[in-house]
């Protein structure tokens, strides 16, 4: 049997142009998919790629260029596999002290963290920056600590969800 043609656009009907050519210099989005693909050996869409690309574009001052980014893709098509590579990535790479998980039920975050940790525990390249109390696996209170310090917490959706953390990555 013979699957039916795949339907879909790499690149979005409408988003931000970036300010110059995207290259390894002036994207960081390079390295995300160079970590996902020899670190994390997950094979990334031509989607989640250009998204990497030109979400992780660099300003002139070396400062990522946008602090808000606005994604609108249907029900399971990776959204929640690009938003673990660049959690971990975020995370071993970049060195983003605070990574804060949220979604719209506490579940939802719960479950993506418990896949990041399963990934991160698994390579042993990642699982040797993670101290021996490093994951904390309570209920509600569920914690990713490397030994450098950089952190993944989980939080509930709500107004007061997260309060208090100031976040690299939300």
């Amino acid at each position: 049997r013979t699957l039916p043609e795949r339907l879909g656009h790499e690149i979005p009907r409408t988003s931000t142009p970036p300010l110059r050519e995207l290259t390894p210099e002036t994207s960081l989005g390079f390295e995300a998919i160079n970590f996902a693909e020899n670190i994390l050996e997950i094979k990334l869409h031509p989607w989640q790629k250009w998204l990497l690309i030109h979400t992780l574009e660099l300003d002139e001052d070396g400062e990522f260029r946008f602090r808000t980014i606005v994604l609108l893709v249907a029900r399971q098509n990776g959204k929640s596999t690009l938003m673990l590579v660049l959690t971990l990535w975020r995370m071993y790479l970049d060195r983003a002290q605070m990574v804060i998980g949220t979604a719209q039920n506490l579940d939802l975050s719960e479950e993506l963290w418990d896949s990041a940790v399963e990934i991160a525990e698994s390579i042993p390249e990642l699982a040797a920056e993670i101290p021996h109390n490093g994951v904390v696996r309570n209920n509600g209170k569920k914690a990713l600590k490397l030994k450098t310090g950089e952190r993944y917490k989980v939080a509930a959706a709500s107004r007061k969800g997260g309060r208090g953390f100031s976040g690299d990555l939300i």
